[in-house]
């Protein structure tokens, strides 16, 4: 997903922070990560942005080598090809924003999503896509899609009784009550933030 209508009132979010720390899990074509990178360059002297995907785009990362980004020495930048929920077990950064668009099932957004309290703080933004559309109650595993089938870091399916990002999405809300969620455009993607985040009114919030 590349989060067009969304990411200039991110990035101006992010304006507020002098280091900001971003975290993006799918990145798929690098469509929203190097949008975020180029309006970050030219804003920021210090950012830190962090990618995980089990398949890293060849031609996203021909674009970040031509541009420099991922030059030795770079610092900015951290890709990691790697399953999501590997990732989270063992990262202890904390981010100002999280975007959300990996595999689209109940079973690793629930995992995703049961994560946030060690890596956001009180103002963190969480962007979460499909949550309407063909995966909201209907799950779908990476692991058996053409060009994934030998991708060993792929989740395999775990079958549930529920299905779906919405689902999963929604079960969160209900477990956390200090969360909530909205939209700044009609569709894909919905925000998930805190209760008292400072930025609950530059948010818009949609009924």
């Amino acid at each position: 997903m590349a989060y067009h209508g969304y990411i200039p009132i991110l990035h101006e979010i992010l304006m507020d922070y002098k280091s900001p720390r971003i975290l993006e899990i799918g990145l798929l074509h690098g469509v929203t990560l190097i949008s975020f990178l180029h309006r970050l360059s030219h804003t920021h002297r210090d950012y830190f942005y962090e990618g995980v995907d089990i398949k890293l785009n060849k031609s996203m990362i021909e674009t970040l080598n031509y541009s420099g980004m991922m030059a030795p020495g770079w610092d900015k930048i951290k890709l990691h090809n790697m399953n999501s929920l590997t990732f989270l077990d063992y990262n202890k950064s904390i981010y100002d924003l999280v975007l959300i668009d990996g595999d689209h099932n109940y079973f690793t957004v629930k995992k995703e999503l049961s994560s946030l309290k060690k890596i956001c703080h009180k103002n963190t933004i969480v962007v979460v896509d499909d949550y309407y559309g063909k995966h909201s109650e209907v799950d779908t595993f990476y692991a058996t899609q053409e060009g994934y089938e030998q991708n060993k870091k792929a989740t395999q399916p775990v079958i549930t009784e529920k299905q779906g990002v919405k689902t999963a999405v929604d079960e969160f809300l209900e477990s956390n009550e200090t969360w909530n969620i909205t939209t700044l455009l009609p569709g894909e993607p919905i925000l998930l933030f805190m209760e008292g985040n400072k930025y609950f009114e530059r948010i818009q919030v949609e009924p």
